[in-house]
């Protein structure tokens, strides 16, 4: 995907997956929401709780779900397919299409949060308005997770500071101690639930 020091071939490695489906979807939803009505702070407030939300998010999905131990019934063991890809991700930590949602999976992704989102409008907002807003920000928050993951798993090493602490969050996790580290954008949900890195 072109030379470590260089980014713009993995911009165009990532451009060419899961956002060929989220960003129009994320934009239409955009759309979609002023024409029913102009902002408020309603939205700011789902937004902010969303962002403040996303680490815990992550934590969960990650934890809780990518990294579930099998569930006996009777004389069976049932694995979550989540788990297994996710293993095969960690089998394989530098192969992309292990890491990234891909078109198949987005468009899975999708029919979840629009599930939720229209759930959320007939429920508890009662209204499509801020169903709409919460799944614009949903969208966003996972092409951004997409994008901090899929860049972790590859040669290129930014110099921010804000990067590089979850390039060594994310990479302990994989190679000192799957049981800790579950963080990729949002970390402090590990500090919280004392999964964060121990430097010993």
């Amino acid at each position: 995907m072109g030379p470590a020091n260089e980014l713009a071939p993995h911009v165009r490695y990532f451009l060419r997956r899961t956002p060929t489906v989220l960003v129009p979807l994320a934009l239409l939803a955009f759309f979609a929401r002023l024409t029913i009505g102009t902002l408020s702070w309603f939205d700011a407030a789902i937004t902010i709780v969303l962002i403040v939300g996303n680490p815990f998010s992550e934590w969960i999905i990650h934890r809780g779900l990518q990294h579930s131990s099998p569930i006996t019934i009777g004389n069976r063991s049932l694995t979550v397919p989540q788990t297994v890809t996710h293993r095969r991700h960690h089998d394989h930590p530098w192969e992309p299409s292990f890491i990234l949602l891909g078109q198949r999976r987005a468009v899975e992704f999708v029919a979840v949060q629009s599930a939720i989102v229209l759930l959320a409008a007939l429920f508890v907002f009662r209204s499509p308005v801020p169903a709409l807003t919460a799944f614009t920000v949903a969208v966003g928050l996972t092409l951004y997770y997409e994008w901090t993951h899929f860049l972790i798993h590859t040669a290129y090493r930014p110099k921010s500071q804000w990067y590089q602490k979850r390039w060594t969050n994310h990479r302990q996790h994989h190679f000192r101690n799957e049981s800790r580290c579950f963080g990729i954008n949002g970390l402090i949900a590990d500090r919280v639930l004392r999964t964060a890195h121990t430097h010993t």
